[in-house]
């Protein structure tokens, strides 16, 4: 595959990476331009905007913790004996469930247990 070269208006050649920064600079320096020019419509498009995008920015937060939380009870099995986690390499199935149950009962320790079942990670 052929190296695109990209040329600047004195002749230099450059990147492709260069080319998308000098694209995004000259569009951001016309977007400022504007925004000065138009000083009244900013303030009020700010105004309906910015407690959209604080909303939303909540929104995703709220999402990103309750997904961790989940995946923390899906692959974390306290030990009330230890008093500590054991971080699992995948969620166990019913029967893996109700062997470990079974066998923490008949005095097992639970990280032992889950060791040989090969489930620690």
């Amino acid at each position: 595959m052929a190296t695109v070269i990209y040329y600047d208006k004195d002749g230099k050649a450059y990147g492709k990476f260069r080319s998308w920064v000098e694209d995004k600079k000259v569009k951001c320096e016309a977007f400022v331009e504007t925004c000065k020019q138009n000083k009244e419509t900013v303030v009020a498009v700010a105004s309906v905007a910015v407690p959209g995008i604080i909303e939303l920015v909540k929104l995703g937060v709220k999402h990103s913790q309750k997904a961790d939380e989940k995946q923390h009870r899906k692959l974390d099995m306290w030990d009330p004996v230890e008093g500590h986690y054991w971080r699992l390499r995948r969620e166990p199935k019913t029967y893996e469930y109700l062997e470990i149950e079974r066998r923490v009962k008949n005095g097992e320790s639970r990280g032992d247990v889950l060791a040989e079942m090969g489930l620690l990670k």
